[in-house]
């Protein structure tokens, strides 16, 4: 339920942001509004990121920094001069509610994640105890050799499932 407060926190602050985007518009170009929001953003956040402790940057994270800077700074000023010349109700929806989707989707796959992983370790379970016991008590104990066909499609669709989440990338 923390994503919702989050989800609705973000929103609501988004929308500020464009309400007080929109009045600046009025009398200052949209570059110096982009730059001067991510100026005192950092300024902002520095005091944090030193508060809670600097952690190790990687080489992949300036290259990736460096890429969304350039993308977000394109981004921004067109927003704004979009909210500059029509209204604030057309645009702003488009961006407002971003988070939501997202959460939900990110939420969605580290719970697949995880039933993947409860099924993968039962079947793991299963094997090693049938590895274990003995002939006699397979059969007196009711173990049956899986039929291999079944074994053999569950495991590609594990397999596949684990594919297709690996192709996504880290959950957010």
């Amino acid at each position: 339920m923390t994503w919702l407060l989050l989800s609705l926190t973000t929103a609501l602050f988004e929308s500020l942001r464009d309400v007080f985007n929109k009045k600046a518009g009025i009398t200052t170009d949209a570059y110096t509004i982009a730059c001067f929001l991510s100026f005192f953003t950092a300024v902002f956040l520095f005091p944090l990121v030193v508060a809670t402790g600097m952690p190790t940057l990687g080489e992949d994270f300036w290259w990736s920094l460096l890429i969304d800077s350039v993308l977000n700074a394109i981004a921004y000023v067109l927003f704004i001069k979009a909210i500059a010349i029509s209204e604030l109700s057309q645009v702003a929806p488009l961006t407002t509610f971003t988070p939501h989707p997202v959460v939900e989707l990110s939420d969605s796959i580290l719970e697949l994640t995880e039933k993947l992983e409860t099924i993968r370790g039962k079947l793991d379970d299963f094997e090693q105890r049938y590895l274990e016991a003995d002939e006699e008590l397979r059969e007196c104990e009711g173990y049956e050799i899986p039929n291999s066909i079944i074994l053999e499609r569950w495991q590609a669709v594990i397999e596949e499932m684990s594919e297709r989440i690996n192709f996504l990338g880290e959950p957010l």
